[in-house]
């Protein structure tokens, strides 16, 4: 498990194009403390059962967390668009799978897609670049993270290899180059099919 001195790492630089640290404990919008200020909203309208639900505690037993039921395609979403320069990204966070994931998102961009995070019925962790029919081949954790604790990952894109880690510890890597589109906008949690 990822020790408490992660969350201190979580804070923006000159780099950072989105990060929310999901510990407003209320309320259907996440702060982004990057530059960018864009706040991420759960679903459109009003409240509605596809809302994430505040838990706590959060991380290492303090705060909040928001808990996503996949079967329900649960999500929120920044209400701008992003940009990847030279078609690379980075996406970290914290992760506590309880009960038996089912193909759930975890962290995407939207329209038009350009990368996703899923947990997978097996529990294991899959990552994806591209847009439309030009996604790479995934990349996946060979852990399983049905265990009930918190684990940090990071995936990570160059424009020539795809990695993903859990807990800082490597887990698989692919090879290849595809377009990262640009315009995307960030969501946290829902399903395949939303």
């Amino acid at each position: 498990t990822a020790p408490a001195s992660v969350l201190a790492e979580f804070a923006a630089d000159a780099g950072t194009i989105g990060l929310w640290h999901l510990d407003e404990g209320t309320g259907r919008v996440c702060t982004d403390e990057s530059p960018a200020g864009q706040a991420m909203q759960f679903s459109a309208g009003g409240a509605t059962t596809n809302d994430p639900a505040w838990t706590f505690p959060g991380f290492n037993g303090e705060g909040s967390a928001l808990a996503l039921a996949s079967a329900q395609q649960q999500f929120a979403r920044a209400t701008g668009t992003f940009d990847f320069p030279a078609h690379q990204l980075s996406v970290e966070f914290m992760v506590k799978v309880t009960g038996v994931p089912t193909d759930a998102m975890l962290v995407r961009c939207v329209f038009p897609e350009c990368f996703y995070t899923m947990i997978l019925p097996d529990s294991t962790l899959l990552f994806r670049c591209g847009g439309g029919q030009s996604y790479g081949p995934p990349t996946y954790s060979r852990v399983k993270l049905v265990d009930g604790a918190w684990h940090y990952v990071a995936c990570t894109y160059d424009y020539a290899m795809a990695r993903i880690y859990v807990d800082g510890v490597p887990q698989d890597s692919t090879a290849y180059a595809v377009d990262v589109p640009a315009g995307s906008r960030v969501q946290i949690g829902g399903w395949t099919a939303n």
